[in-house]
This record gives C-alpha cells, sequence and structure tokens, in this order.
C-alpha cells in the first residue's frame, strides 16, 4: 500500500489499514503505534520522509516480528544508536538510511551493530518517485526521463 503521498493526521492511518498489509510506504506521518499495532504482519516498511519519527519510534518497529526491509532516509530526528534496537528483528535484511543525518563513522557502528545480516543503503533509490516541479520536472532521481 502506498501512502507515501498523503498527509495523515494522528489516529487516521489506522482506518486507513488493515492487518493484511504487508507492504507500506509511507511520508509525512509519525504515528508508528497505530502502524505496528494494525499491521503486525508487515514485511516492508518505508517511513523516508517522516520528520517525526525519532528512537522511540524504532524501539516501536522492533514489534515487527516479519519485518525484511526498512527504509528511514531524510528521518532526521532519530539518533544513530537508536538504530541499533532493530537488532532485535531477526528478519531484517535491508535498511535504507540514506540522507545524510548519519555519518560514516556512526554508519559503522550501526552496520557492526546490526552485523552482516543486514545490508545497509543497498537500494540507491527508492521504490517510489517522488514527483519534481520546475525545470526538473522531466527527471526522476536527477536521471532524464523524456529529451
Amino acid at each position: 500500500m502506498d501512502l507515501s503521498n498523503k498527509r495523515l493526521e494522528a489516529g487516521e492511518l489506522g482506518k486507513v489499514i488493515s492487518k493484511q498489509v504487508i507492504i507500506l510506504r509511507l511520508s509525512r506521518s509519525g504515528d508508528v503505534t497505530d502502524l505496528v499495532s494494525k499491521c503486525s504482519r508487515l514485511r516492508e516498511l518505508d517511513l523516508s520522509d517522516c520528520t517525526s519519527i525519532t528512537g522511540e519510534s524504532v524501539r516501536q518497529i522492533t514489534m515487527l516480528e516479519e519485518l525484511n526491509f526498512l527504509a528511514l532516509s531524510r528521518c532526521y530526528l532519530i539518533p544513530y544508536k537508536a538504530l541499533l534496537y532493530l537488532r532485535k528483528v531477526y528478519s531484517l535484511s535491508y535498511l535504507d538510511i540514506h540522507g545524510g543525518y548519519i555519518d560514516t563513522e556512526e554508519l559503522k557502528v550501526v552496520q557492526d551493530g546490526l552485523g552482516a545480516k543486514v545490508q545497509i543503503n543497498k537500494f540507491k533509490f527508492s521504490s517510489v518517485a517522488r514527483p519534481t516541479v520546475g525545470l526538473k520536472r522531466s527527471s526522476i532521481w536527477n536521471m532524464r526521463v523524456r529529451d
């Protein structure tokens, strides 16, 4: 389910999702408590650009026992040490944390803490193409798509 371009207020997320959802792309909403309780079977979760996500939110995400892929790019309120909570998610294989809020040394600490089973920043591009405006309207991820 792709809700990446929807702005949901607190409590609204629970009204539009169900336990059957296994892939969720969501931005602009930080209601992780509702998400974890309603979608306990999630395998892929993209919270990129959810600027209200915090270290506490990451701790709650660890309750998603089937989670395989997690994207937290540009979630600037997450301290890098909070990402170490994710070692409790044994099924986690991929973690995307692009966006420059974690420096090289911190990234190494996270990688060492999560172990070799979790590949960090494996995917260069998000699976959601976010629209651009103005002169860049003919490109996605700074790559020309139209001549």
